[in-house]
C-alpha cells in the first residue's frame, strides 16, 4: 500500500463473548477460551489512496479484523505534499489451538 506504520498499540487479549443479538450466529460448541479478541489501534501515513488501500487489505487479510473506527486526516493546505494520516481502531479475532494459561501471552 506504500504507507508507513507510524503507531501501533494493542490491549490484552480477551475471550470472545457475543452480545445477545449475535449468540445465534456463533457456531455451536465454540469454546470461548479458544476464541479471543485483541483490540488494536493502528496509524499509518501515506497518500490518501495508499491509506484506503491499507484499510481494504487489512480487512481482507487471512486473520479476521473488524474495523470499528477510521479517521483520515489530510495535511494542512500549506503543507504541500504532506502525508495523509489514517488511524483505525479494530478488533482482531483469533482462534487458538489451546486455551491461554493465566499470565500467558500470545507470541
Amino acid at each position: 500500500s506504500q504507507v508507513t506504520l507510524s503507531n501501533f498499540s494493542s490491549q490484552a487479549a480477551q475471550s470472545f463473548v457475543p452480545t445477545e443479538e449475535w449468540v445465534d450466529v456463533v457456531p455451536a460448541g465454540l469454546d470461548p477460551l479458544l476464541f479471543i479478541t485483541i483490540p488494536l489501534q493502528i496509524e499509518v501515513e501515506g497518500t490518501f489512496e495508499g491509506v484506503l488501500d491499507f484499510v481494504q487489505r487489512t480487512q481482507a487479510a487471512n486473520r479476521y479484523l473488524l474495523v470499528s473506527d477510521l479517521r483520515v486526516t489530510r495535511p494542512a493546505a500549506e503543507e504541500e505534499g504532506g502525508a495523509v494520516t489514517g488511524t483505525l481502531t479494530a478488533v482482531a479475532f483469533v482462534l487458538l489451538d489451546e486455551p491461554l494459561q493465566p499470565g500467558e501471552e500470545l507470541e
